[in-house]
């Protein structure tokens, strides 16, 4: 099956991607999702909008696990070598207000 990577950042963000996964699916295309790395806000981001949009059916593109280490109080959970949808209030992570203050910049 034809496949095509949604970039969120090169499509214009969230919006823009669920409407490339729709029309990826329309066209019988599959699609997954690349959001590049992130401090862990925007990968649990990510992981709500490819849970919630059927277009996005295949593994997803998250280099989160490059970083070493992110401003979340607990790290993402992977589970059977996948990154599990956070499932907690909001986007389902807590974010550390001392790991923020530690990368501050200025």
């Amino acid at each position: 099956m034809a496949h095509v990577v949604v970039d969120l950042d090169q499509v214009g963000g969230p919006s823009a991607a669920r409407k490339c996964a729709h029309v990826a699916e329309a066209a019988g295309l599959g699609a997954s999702l690349n959001a590049g790395a992130s401090i862990g806000i925007a990968t649990a981001a990510m992981l709500h909008l490819t849970a919630s949009v059927p277009g996005f059916a295949s593994a997803n593109e998250s280099a989160c696990f490059l970083l070493a280490d992110s401003v979340l109080a607990e790290p993402l959970a992977v589970i059977d070598g996948q990154l599990a949808v956070p499932d907690g209030p909001g986007l389902g992570i807590q974010v550390s207000r001392a790991k923020l203050d530690r990368y501050q910049i200025g």
